[in-house]
């Protein structure tokens, strides 16, 4: 089958966009990827019928093309809106979008106007501090990582960000602090072991004698993978086998590298839905959630028997309580701003934020499994 090729290059200020697309025959797929100055930022594949004209191949990859160009246009149009209204919690929220799709110098400067305007912005600091460890500034990632942790001590996630930061600078020891702070604040929070298990294989590398060790690097491996069992692949197998037989460098390397691996899967995983929620107005998704919400309720009285409509009208009904979460935490935020000796806004603010990070991931997981 002929391979069909489209290129379109955009410009903002002094970085170059390029979005490439082709049909994959190997793969039955049509392929887009964005770069942004030469660094491909995002790879997206869609899948198409294995017996299909070659005519209808270039139809798709014409309308699949058009259709990122437009997306990217409409994300830069966003940006400069943001950028340009100064406003720390719309930069904060479109630099999540951004880092999601892979535009990490955007995002950073968003995100550093954002804490220059409001210094207690613990989410922004966090933010900053993950994308600056994305950009390989990783002294600059664990200064933000340690004002994240400053603001909000008891928030496990910072504190794991914070250890890759320390570790990618190559402070073990700090490293592991924050990784076993993490796992003490939750207890089944199996990747800051695993990342605690890399730590001390990192410190393992510098030692004489590393004997003493191992045993507990094991360990945490362990308890990586009995929360979390997906960990258990043939290199991670391969990895642990090799800590045993003392080879730590390519042991570590791999372990890295499988992490690496996980952290941009979940990026991609997120992007759609950061996206999605950055470009649509807030009104248009409720009305058509609301809308879906109203046909699924007569599907299930239709056909009460068909699971896949009772699971489908469940992630409906979570997707906006998601919205009414995030309503609820501007709120919250904006009664600490006004009055921040009110310290039970606060604590709601912190839960309200707690639990739409949790209905993300729980959205997330679902999409993930189908």
């Amino acid at each position: 089958m002929e391979v069909y090729r489209m290129s379109s290059k955009l410009r903002e200020q002094e970085r170059e966009y390029l979005i490439q697309t082709a049909n994959d025959t190997s793969l039955g797929a049509i392929a887009t990827t964005i770069y942004v100055d030469g660094s491909p930022a995002e790879t997206v594949r869609c899948p198409h019928p294995q017996e299909i004209a070659p005519e209808e191949i270039l139809s798709l990859v014409k309308s699949t093309h058009n259709e990122k160009k437009q997306e990217i246009e409409l994300l830069l149009q966003s940006y400069r809106r943001v950028l340009q209204d100064g406003h720390p919690v719309t930069m904060h929220q479109m630099a999540v979008v951004l880092y999601h799709k892979g535009f990490f110098h955007e995002a950073r400067e968003l995100l550093i106007q954002s804490v220059r305007l409001n210094s207690d912005m613990h989410q922004a600091f966090n933010q900053l501090s993950l994308t600056e460890f994305c950009l390989g500034e990783y002294g600059d990632a664990v200064a933000s990582g340690v004002r994240a942790v400053e603001l909000r001590p008891n928030f496990a996630d910072y504190r794991n960000n914070l250890g890759e930061a320390y570790l990618a600078f190559g402070d073990s020891t700090h490293a592991m602090q924050q990784f076993e702070q993490a796992t003490q604040i939750n207890l089944y929070y199996a990747d800051a072991y695993f990342n605690l298990g890399l730590a001390r294989l990192h410190q393992a590398l510098h030692l004489s004698d590393p004997s003493a060790l191992l045993p507990k690097i094991q360990d945490a491996f362990r308890k990586a993978c009995l929360i979390f069992p997906d960990f258990a692949t043939h290199a991670f197998e391969a990895a642990l086998n090799g800590i045993k037989e003392r080879d730590l460098a390519q042991a570590y390397s791999a372990l890295l590298s499988i992490r690496e691996a996980r952290r941009e899967a979940r990026r991609h995983e997120l992007a759609a839905a950061h996206l999605r929620t950055s470009l649509i107005p807030e009104q248009l998704i409720e009305r058509s959630l609301q809308d879906r919400i109203n046909l699924l309720t007569g599907q299930v009285a239709r056909y009460p028997i068909y699971p896949d409509l009772h699971s489908e009208l469940g992630q409906a009904y979570l997707e906006m309580a998601r919205l009414t979460c995030s309503r609820a935490v501007q709120h919250f935020r904006r009664a600490v701003e006004l009055n921040p000796s009110l310290t039970h806004n606060l604590s709601a603010y912190d839960h309200a934020e707690e639990l739409v990070e949790r209905i993300d991931a729980l959205l997330a997981g679902m999409s993930q499994k189908g």
